[in-house]
């Protein structure tokens, strides 16, 4: 196969990914807006991913890194082991 017109394939194919089709598909997704905000706790402010708040949907974090807002003062992760 000739290199050059692999090389233009190759270049065509990668404009019609990033032009044509939409950069993300999550980004829309109502699931995940409310992931896209930080959360406060107390004096801590805008924690946000891996950490995963009591009220928002898993996706949102990693579940072992799940936050307990105490008193709202303080956060509180339990780990296990």
């Amino acid at each position: 196969m000739n290199s050059h017109f692999l090389a233009l394939s190759s270049l065509v194919t990668l404009f019609f990914f990033l032009t044509i089709l939409p950069p993300s598909y999550c980004t829309d997704d109502e699931r995940f807006v409310e992931c896209r905000r930080p959360f406060d706790c107390g004096r801590i402010k805008n924690i946000s991913y891996p950490f995963l708040r009591d009220n928002r949907p898993e996706p949102c974090g990693i579940p072992e890194f799940k936050l307990t807002c105490r008193d709202n003062e303080y956060p509180i992760i339990s780990l296990k082991n």
